[in-house]
């Protein structure tokens, strides 16, 4: 995406002189300055084993969800331990940030909305299925 050239004219006056930019003008453009670094910000390109990486993320994430609703005869607290482990693989995979950065990769303030949502139900299901491991259900 490629700014227009007077986004960087910016031109500081020399001490004495009148702006040459309305303060509202600047604030203005500030604000879509802003507005495209966060746009670029979502829109992280992935190299290749990036890409290769999350697709078998995702992959994982199903086949644990798969094994969830299996015809085997399992434990409830097993279903629910495969479901955790199935959104805890889609919420690495669904953060692309995590893939470029692995640091940034399950720290909060980093996550967008979805990952934030699977990082949550993976600790419910864990939670959920501790318990009822604990219980013998």
């Amino acid at each position: 995406m490629e700014l227009p050239i007077d986004w960087f004219d910016l031109t500081v006056p020399a001490p004495g002189e009148d702006s040459i930019w309305p303060g509202a003008v600047v604030e203005a453009k500030l604000e879509q300055l802003k507005s495209m670094i966060k746009i670029m910000e979502y829109e992280i390109q992935l190299q290749l084993g990036q890409k290769i990486s999350r697709m078998f993320l995702f992959f994982f994430s199903l086949i644990f969800f798969g094994c969830a609703f299996a015809p085997e005869v399992v434990p409830a607290h097993v279903r629910f331990f495969s479901l955790a482990l199935s959104a805890l693989f889609s919420c690495v995979g669904s953060n692309k940030s995590a893939l470029i950065s692995p640091i940034k990769s399950l720290q909060w303030k980093f996550m967008p909305p979805v990952p934030r949502t699977l990082f949550l139900a993976f600790f419910q299901l864990l939670a959920l299925s501790t318990v009822m491991m604990f219980l013998d259900v």
